[in-house]
């Protein structure tokens, strides 16, 4: 192994890399069994266009009575990294994937990280959700907390997302997202009514200025950094996921 600089490590041990490979490419029958199904339901992920792998998915519909049912879901990541285990070793080591500007170091092995363990469109998953219900002013009327399957149907992006919503002109459209407007315009009443809510609670709002580092045309030597999420519509759409998550 060599060690890039403050105890950053690349590569995984070979005892690491043997369990993640021995988990295969696909989620099996036996390890969907006794998990609620969730293969049903739209779910989607919402991320950068460079993402590297997908964490998180959400989906939504109307309730009774003006409310909203939400359904966040994330990558079961504790199904595969167990006690005792070199993934677990591997883990507590790293303690966090590193994003660079042209690659990321993960936190597991790329056949977990990037495969079984990352929300991939069409692909069953194993995934924990939370299925809540909420009232129009954003008050939990029901709530449950699952292990699942899922398979999400749509990689979209913060910014079709946000050009979907009408909330930005700049960038590409996503016809994906704009196919999913309705649901999209639930989840940002919801995020809005949410964060006010927050608010009203005394919660502080940073809302910083992100860096971004511009590198040559080779890729290798840093240039300029620049303010990342430039574009409000853009940065409303990362607060609708930031709002879920909450």
């Amino acid at each position: 192994k060599i060690e890039i600089r403050e105890n950053v490590v690349e590569e995984f041990s070979e005892e690491a890399l043997a369990e993640a490979r021995a988990y295969g490419e696909s989620v099996t029958a036996a390890e969907k069994r006794g998990r609620v199904d969730l293969r049903d339901l739209d779910l989607v992920t919402i991320d950068p266009p460079d993402a590297r792998d997908h964490d998180d998915a959400l989906y939504a519909e109307p309730a009774e009575k003006g409310g909203v049912r939400i359904v966040v879901a994330i990558a079961d990541v504790s199904h595969y990294v167990r006690p005792g285990t070199a993934l677990e070793a591997e883990a507590m080591a790293r303690a966090t994937s590193i994003y660079l500007p042209t690659r990321a170091i993960p936190m597991l092995p790329p056949e977990l990280s990037s495969g079984l363990a990352s929300l991939l469109p069409k692909k069953d998953r194993l995934c924990l959700a939370l299925d809540v219900e909420l009232g129009p002013k954003g008050n939990i009327r029901d709530y449950r907390i699952v292990e699942g399957v899922m398979r999400s149907r749509a990689k979209l992006t913060y910014e079709g997302v946000a050009r979907a919503l009408g909330l930005t002109q700049e960038g590409k459209r996503d016809r994906a997202a704009e196919s999913r407007l309705p649901m999209l315009e639930l989840m940002h009443e919801a995020a809005k009514t949410l964060r006010q809510k927050r608010i009203r609670r005394g919660a502080l709002d940073f809302d910083l200025p992100e860096p971004k580092v511009v590198l040559d045309e080779a890729g290798a030597e840093p240039i300029d950094v620049v303010r990342a999420r430039r574009d409000p519509g853009v940065r409303e759409a990362y607060r609708i996921v930031e709002e879920m998550m909450l």
